[in-house]
């Protein structure tokens, strides 16, 4: 293709289609027979406040306001958290156990009267950049100092049940394991803001788990066995 010759008067037509008809950059190419460098290089410096947009593909999320969370280390806030959610059980009349050490699945234990022992794992909800609350099913674990770190998804002989806490909406939530089973990694829960984009699976549903420790009261094994 010859090149092409930007002249005053091919200047002059380029610079009416782009300030006073609000040609984009494609229109113009294609009604002067333009190549993109050569078109690009002529509207250089024009103004394009008439120029249409096309209309965004994607829907804007708005950004959320959340309250700030306490100014501690993330092995504070998880303990915090354990402590809180301690608390709420002795409130809903369940007798609580804390294990010693930290090496463990089990942050807390419920001793049920009838001689259940109810493993408790519990998790901080993290808030994510997304507008989400982001809760592990999983662990790091390095056995040994030259050891490689692996990720463990926890097992329902490890755990009984996952107690989340989100401080932002200052909520506890009780998952049964046989309700994350499904899931693989973590639980994505929307407490704050409903998500901008749909999702071909269905989302999993938080709601009937927020300050349900009566599920703890509730809980039977033979129940558990049959839904796994």
């Amino acid at each position: 293709m010859p090149r092409q010759v930007l002249t005053p008067k091919v200047k002059e037509a380029i610079r009416v289609d782009r300030e006073e008809h609000g040609f984009t950059l494609g229109q113009i190419m294609e009604r002067h027979g333009l190549r993109r460098s050569t078109a690009y290089r002529s509207i250089e410096g024009l103004d394009a406040s008439k120029v249409k947009r096309a209309a965004p593909s994607r829907r804007v999320v708005q950004p959320i306001e959340a309250p700030p969370r306490p100014p501690i280390s993330k092995g504070n806030l998880g303990e915090a958290a354990r402590q809180i959610l301690a608390g709420r059980m002795l409130q809903h009349g369940l007798d609580v156990y804390q294990p010693i050490g930290e090496d463990t699945p089990v942050d807390l234990v419920v001793l049920r009267p009838d001689g259940a022992a109810l493993k408790c794992q519990c998790k901080t909800m993290f808030l994510t950049k997304t507008g989400c609350h982001f809760m592990p099913l999983q662990t790091v674990r390095k056995w040994g100092p030259n050891a490689k770190a692996v990720a463990h998804r926890y097992t329902p002989d490890e755990v009984d049940f996952f107690i989340g806490y989100a401080f932002e909406v200052a909520a506890a939530f009780v998952f049964p394991y046989a309700a994350t089973a499904h899931l693989k990694h973590n639980v994505t829960a929307w407490l704050l803001r409903t998500p901008a984009g749909n999702n071909q699976h269905p989302r999993f549903d938080v709601t009937p788990y927020r300050e349900a420790f009566h599920l703890l009261a509730e809980f039977h094994f033979q129940l558990l066995s049959k839904c796994l």
